[in-house]
């Protein structure tokens, strides 16, 4: 994956000053296409299931997009400059289930946000803000959020083979720290109590099972 730098953003976009007018759109975008980058990021997978947001903000020449992952320490940037820019659509759904902003790029590429119907007027706001004009038009069709797409259930095999041998540790490699704790904690306990007395095996086994199950099963990555 390619990593955009520093100086590559002020040469896009801009540089912004502390003393500048911070303006942010944040957490308002479902990403849908466009960006190569984005693409490899999500790898198939919504913003929701990699627990990342976009975020965009304003610069001097431009926009600068970024995919925030966690509380946002770790972000992924890409900027857009205004000159790469041809055209900017709002589309809304007739039946009031969000809207589509599109931005459409010289070199005919173009690049597509979903937005929620309670983010539209936040959205609005903002493109007024930064006096980024727009076209709108309004579409039959209805939005089917991202965060609605079926979750994939693939690579989840390793995970299961681990807890197989270690209750908890397929749910922590895939993030779900506190499930993962917990199953240990349980199972660990289970072990201990069933080492005294021998009629708790057969519910040792259910919660070693189930463990198996969930760490293959889960989508938290």
């Amino acid at each position: 994956m390619t990593t955009i730098t520093k100086d590559q953003i002020r040469d896009k976009v801009g540089k912004k000053w502390w003393l500048d007018n911070q303006q942010i759109l944040a957490a308002k975008l479902d990403y849908v296409s466009g960006i190569e980058t984005f693409d490899e990021i999500l790898d198939g997978k919504t913003l929701k299931e990699i627990d990342a947001v976009i975020h965009l903000e304003k610069y001097p020449k431009g926009l600068l997009f970024k995919i925030a992952k966690g509380l946002g320490f770790k972000t992924y940037p890409f900027p857009l400059s205004k000159d790469d820019i041809s055209k900017v659509a709002l589309s809304e759904a007739t039946n009031g289930q969000g809207a589509f902003l599109t931005f459409n790029l010289i070199g005919g590429n173009n690049i597509e946000f979903q937005i929620k119907q309670k983010d539209l007027w936040e959205v609005k706001d903002f493109l007024k803000n930064i006096k980024l004009n727009y076209e709108t038009e309004k579409i039959k069709k209805p939005i089917a959020h991202t965060d609605n797409k079926p979750v994939s259930t693939q690579k989840h095999g390793v995970p299961a083979l681990l807890s197989f041998f270690v209750p908890g540790l397929g749910q922590i490699i895939k993030g779900d720290f506190v499930k993962g704790f917990l199953i240990w904690l349980i199972g660990g306990t289970m072990i201990f109590i069933f080492s005294v007395s021998i009629i708790l095996i057969p519910f040792a086994f259910i919660v070693w099972a189930w463990n198996i199950y969930d760490a293959y099963n889960s989508n938290k990555n």
